[in-house]
C-alpha cells in the first residue's frame, strides 16, 4: 500500500490558475461520486481518494494497493492530472507542469506539514486544519476514504492540533492586518465597545475587517470611494458602509481607524483631522496606516488625542511575531516525527489486515463445505440443539486454529516484516494476491523508499504562459 499526493499551491501556480482548478464542496462530492466507476483509476490500482481545496491550494490524496516504482508512480500522476482536468473541462497540457507530486513517506510528511501550517502562505495559520478536516469528512461520507487515507488524515489532523496546542506556531499575529488589530487592542480599553473604521475595501482591508471581527471588536464599519463595496464588506460583519463624502461623521464616531487604500496621496490630511478632533470632546483616536504610499499624513500625530502608527511601526512587530513562529518550527517537526512513528506502527497492521481477512475467508469457505458434506451422513432428523452444537464446534475449531497464526502475523507486521510473511502465508494457503499487488519482490522488501518527482515549479512555466495567452480574461 502507498500514499500519493498531487497538488498545486500559491508556491507553484498564480491565483488565475488556482481559481480555474478549484473545487467547491458540491463539485468535490460530484467528483468523488464517480471515483469507483472510473476505469482508469482501477487500472492504475488507485483505491482511495480525498480532495483538499482552498483558496491557496488544491491537493488530491490517493492510495494504492501495492508499493510503487517510478514508472507506476508516473502513471498514477497522469491519471490524477487527467482527473482534475476532466472535472474542469480543461486540457491537462496547459497546467500539468504546475503540480508537485509525492508518494510514500514523502506524501505522508507533506500531509502533516500542511496540517501543521508549515506549508501555508502565513506560517502556522489555523484555517487549513479545519479545511483538511472537512475534506476528510466529505471523503468519508462519499465512501472514498479507506483505511490508508483514514489513518493518514487522522494522524495528520492530530499532528496539526498538537502543533497549535503545544507550540507557538499559531499564537502570534503573523500578517500586517492582524498586527494592526493587535496593536489597537493594546491601546484602547473595553474592546467590546470599540467602534472601528476600516478605510478601503481591497484585500488587505478585508483581512483587517475579518481580524477585527474575530477579536471581538464591538462595531466594524468600512469607508470606501465606492460605497457599494464598502457596504458589501461591512455587511459581512454586520457593520455600516460609508462613502468618502461621509468621512467627517465616520471619523468623529470612530475609536480606531485602520486605513489601507491604493490612493496615490494621503486620504486623512492634517486639515481634515483638525476638524474631526475638534468635535470629539477629547476622545482619543487610534489611527493605524497600513498603506503604501501612506494614507495618513504624518503631521496629524502632533494633534492632541491622536495616536498614530504607520507600517514601519507594525513591521517590526510583525518580524518579531514571525520570528517567534519560525522558532517553533523544530518543535512542530518533532511532533510530525512522533505522529509519523505512530502512523508507521498502525500502518504495518493495515498491511497485514487483507491477508488475515483472506485467510479467515478461506477457512470459512472450507468450514461451510465440510458442513455440507457432513449433512449427507447425519440422520434426517437432527435436533436444533444438535445442529447448533455442530455449528459451534466447527467455528471454534477454525478460530482456535487461526488464533496463533493471526497473532504471529500481527507481531511480525509490527516488526516491519509484514511483506515477507504475507507472501509466505499466501503461498502456503493458496491465497490469491490482492488486485494490483503483483510485485512480490517489492512487497517482501517492505515499505517503499520516499520519493519526490517533478521540480518545485519556481521556474518559468511555458504552459502557464500559453494558458494565460489563450485565456486573457484571467488577467483582468
Amino acid at each position: 500500500m502507498s500514499i500519493i499526493c498531487l497538488g498545486l499551491s500559491y508556491k507553484t501556480a498564480p491565483v488565475q490558475i488556482r481559481e480555474c482548478l478549484a473545487f467547491t464542496s458540491q463539485t468535490v462530492r460530484v467528483a468523488l461520486s464517480h471515483f469507483h466507476r472510473n476505469g482508469e483509476w482501477q487500472r492504475a490500482g488507485l483505491t482511495e481518494l480525498v480532495i483538499v481545496t482552498t483558496c491557496n491550494r488544491l491537493e488530491v490524496y490517493a492510495s494504492t494497493l501495492d508499493v510503487l516504482d517510478e514508472e507506476r508512480a508516473r502513471a498514477c500522476r497522469r491519471v490524477l492530472v487527467a482527473f482534475i482536468a476532466e472535472n474542469h473541462g480543461m486540457d491537462p497540457a496547459h497546467f500539468h507542469e504546475l503540480f508537485y507530486y509525492y508518494w510514500g513517506e514523502a506524501a505522508l510528511n507533506h500531509l502533516m506539514e500542511v496540517a501543521c501550517g508549515l506549508d501555508s502562505m502565513v506560517l502556522g495559520e489555523p484555517q487549513i486544519l479545519g479545511q483538511m478536516s472537512e475534506a476528510y469528512q466529505i471523503a468519508q461520507q462519499m465512501g472514498t476514504a479507506g483505511p490508508v487515507l483514514d489513518l493518514a488524515f487522522r494522524m495528520g489532523l492530530k499532528a496539526g492540533r498538537r502543533a497549535r496546542a503545544e507550540t507557538t506556531i499559531s499564537q502570534e499575529a503573523a500578517s500586517i492586518s492582524s498586527v494592526a488589530v493587535r496593536t489597537a487592542q493594546t491601546v484602547v480599553t473595553d474592546w467590546s465597545k470599540v467602534n472601528a473604521l476600516v478605510i478601503g475595501a481591497g484585500e488587505m482591508s478585508a483581512l483587517t475587517v475579518k481580524a477585527l471581527s474575530q477579536r471581538g471588536c464591538g462595531q466594524v464599519n468600512v469607508m470606501n470611494r465606492t460605497v457599494a463595496r464598502a457596504e458589501q464588506l461591512a455587511g459581512t460583519v454586520g457593520g455600516r458602509g460609508y462613502s468618502f463624502k461621509e468621512m467627517h461623521d465616520a471619523l468623529v464616531a470612530a475609536d480606531v481607524v485602520i486605513s489601507s487604500t491604493g490612493a496615490p496621496q494621503a486620504v486623512l490630511t492634517l486639515p481634515v483631522m483638525q476638524g474631526v478632533m475638534a468635535q470629539r470632546e477629547e476622545r482619543p483616536l487610534v489611527a493605524i496606516d497600513i498603506a503604501v504610499p501612506r494614507d495618513i499624513e504624518e503631521d496629524i500625530s502632533e494633534l492632541d488625542g491622536i495616536i498614530l502608527y504607520d507600517i514601519d511601526h507594525l513591521q517590526a512587530n510583525l518580524d518579531d511575531a514571525l520570528g517567534r513562529r519560525q522558532a517553533a518550527i523544530p518543535a512542530v517537526k518533532q511532533i510530525i516525527k512522533e505522529q509519523t512513528a505512530v502512523f508507521d506502527e498502525m500502518f504495518r497492521g493495515l498491511q497485514i489486515r487483507p491477508l488475515i481477512k483472506d485467510l479467515r475467508q478461506k477457512a470459512e469457505d472450507i468450514r461451510l463445505k465440510e458442513l455440507d458434506r457432513l449433512e449427507r451422513y447425519l440422520p434426517e432428523e437432527v435436533s436444533p440443539a444438535m445442529a447448533e452444537q455442530i455449528e459451534r464446534l466447527s467455528r471454534s475449531l477454525v478460530n482456535k486454529l487461526l488464533h496463533e497464526p493471526t497473532l504471529r502475523l500481527r507481531q511480525e507486521a509490527e516488526r516491519g516484516r509484514a511483506g515477507a510473511y504475507a507472501l509466505t502465508v499466501r503461498e502456503l494457503f493458496g491465497l490469491e494476491e490482492d488486485e494490483g499487488s503483483g510485485r512480490k519482490k517489492k512487497l517482501a522488501e517492505g515499505r517503499e523508499r520516499p520519493r519526490v518527482i517533478d521540480r518545485e515549479a519556481d521556474e518559468p512555466k511555458p504552459e502557464l504562459e500559453a494558458m494565460l495567452i489563450k485565456t486573457p480574461h484571467l488577467l483582468v
